[in-house]
């Protein structure tokens, strides 16, 4: 399944998106398009929410440059869940 979610993301050419929610909209329609059963917004635990749950593989969409301790700490987080198997 990380697969099937990678190469269908990487086929993505998005246009300048000027908000997140933009991302999050075209990321949808690409997993609907093909075929890709997921959960938007998913929750994991208190106060723990994915975008993106596919099966046991999560998607964190993020614009612009996160700081990356920051990201790592929130991917950490979601490894924890027993939802996610791949991130």
């Amino acid at each position: 399944m990380p697969e099937t979610v990678l190469e269908a993301l990487k086929a993505m050419r998005p246009p300048f998106a000027l908000y997140e929610a933009d991302l999050h909209r075209l990321i949808a329609e690409r997993l609907t398009e093909c075929g890709i059963c997921f959960e938007h917004e998913a929750q994991l635990g208190q106060g723990c929410r994915i975008d993106y749950l596919v099966g046991d593989v999560g998607v964190e969409v993020k614009k612009g440059k996160p700081v990356p301790k920051h990201l790592t700490a929130q991917l950490m987080r979601y490894a924890r869940s027993e939802r996610i198997q791949a991130l």
